[in-house]
This record gives structure tokens, sequence and C-alpha cells, in this order.
């Protein structure tokens, strides 16, 4: 879930995080920003600034991201233009599920 976006970065919250200064590939999905607007993909490479836990609840923590790349638009599949975007948030807990820093 991603908490902050800027034009430069981002904070996600996780139940994993990357080590700081590590370099991740983020991707994030926005839902349409008014009836009839795409859904929107951005995709960087990005810098681990900070990791810090989380005080919403016990064992969650979160990270924040600088784009080495700038965040740059990539097209959604048929498949995501077709899925609601809640289908959407679902498949990147999913992929956090799988993932090892």
């Amino acid at each position: 879930m991603t908490r902050d976006i800027s034009l430069s970065g981002a904070f996600f919250l996780s139940p994993t995080s990357p080590p700081a200064k590590a370099t991740v590939q983020v991707e994030i999905c926005l839902p349409p920003l008014h009836d009839g607007a795409p859904r929107i993909r951005l995709q960087a490479m990005a810098q681990v600034v900070r990791v810090e836990p989380s005080a919403l609840s016990k064992g969650a923590c979160g990270f924040a991201v600088v784009s080495v790349t700038g965040f740059k638009f990539a097209p959604l599949s048929p498949d995501e233009i077709a899925a609601p975007s809640s289908e959407l948030g679902a498949r990147g807990k999913e992929k956090e599920k799988d993932l090892e820093w």
C-alpha cells in the first residue's frame, strides 16, 4: 500500500521492507481520477532512503524511496483495464507475499 506519492518518490506500507540503500523496482497503480478516466500505472527504479516500523499494527513497517529513473507512465493490460480497482490492489498484495529482500 502506498501512503505518500510525490514526483520524486513514495512511501510504502508493507509487512516486509528492503534494506536501506537497496535499489528496487516500484509500480504504483492509481485509480481513475474521475468517471471515464483510465487507471494509471507509474513505474520507476528507486533507492530505499528510509525504513521505519509502523505504529499502526504490530509487525508492519514502511519504507521511503526516491526515484532513480523518474516515474514513467506504463500502459495497463486489457485484463487490468477491465478489472475493478480493488482487484488490482489484491494482486499487489499477492506479489508482496512473495517478496524477499
